[in-house]
């Protein structure tokens, strides 16, 4: 199936000093977030605490979408990197370089190593809004991922096959060179995008 509709239940959330963390996806899928030994992965995580040290993950390229609340990240080597994250702002980032983050928030995470790189990026819709991806020809996209993130939505698929969105539903399509599909809000809805390249 070009398109795979996951549900908040599928995902396992682990507690870590800060607050808790769900893994929502991992390429390769045998691969271990702890081995290091992914090409690129996606998670969400609360920060409960005022200040938190990021653990350091060298080689691995990070992307961080704010969801709700505030975070300042702080770079230690690079303070003119510095950033204070509200919803929707995004940060990149070596995950690599020593960094703390002050502020309590919901966060939504992209990591990437071996040459895979990434987009994300967070969207408002209103009622009846309708977003349509279409095909590309871009032939080094491995994957495309859609994070309802609230309210309630359809995912429109080729030959008007409809699904139910609900918050905490993660879209996953394997195929976005050849697989169109639309996102259709039926009420205020929030929304996140990864695209995920590799590089030739």
């Amino acid at each position: 199936m070009p398109i795979t509709l996951l549900s908040k239940s599928e995902f396992t959330t682990k507690k870590w000093s800060g607050g808790t963390t769900s893994e929502l996806f991992i390429y390769p899928k045998t691969s271990n977030y702890k081995a290091l030994n992914f090409d690129f992965r996606i998670s969400t995580a609360t920060v409960e605490i005022e200040t938190s040290t990021f653990t350091k993950l060298p080689n691995v390229d990070r992307t961080l979408l704010v969801l709700d609340g505030e975070m300042e990240l702080l770079f230690t080597e690079y303070p003119e990197k510095n950033r204070v994250l509200k919803p929707y702002n995004t940060a990149c980032f070596s995950g690599g370089w020593n960094t703390v983050s002050k502020g309590k928030c919901v966060d939504f995470n992209l990591m990437t190593r071996n040459g895979v790189q990434g987009e994300v990026k967070g969207m408002k819709l209103l009622p009846l809004d309708t977003v349509k991806f279409k095909t590309t020809k871009e032939k080094n996209r491995l994957y495309r991922f859609v994070f309802f993130i609230s309210g309630k939505g359809e995912i429109l698929e080729a030959e008007n096959n409809k699904q139910k969105l609900n918050p905490g539903d993660f879209i996953v399509i394997e195929d976005p060179a050849n697989t169109p599909f639309s996102i259709i809000a039926k009420e205020e809805s929030e929304l996140a995008i990864v695209d995920v390249y590799k590089n030739n």
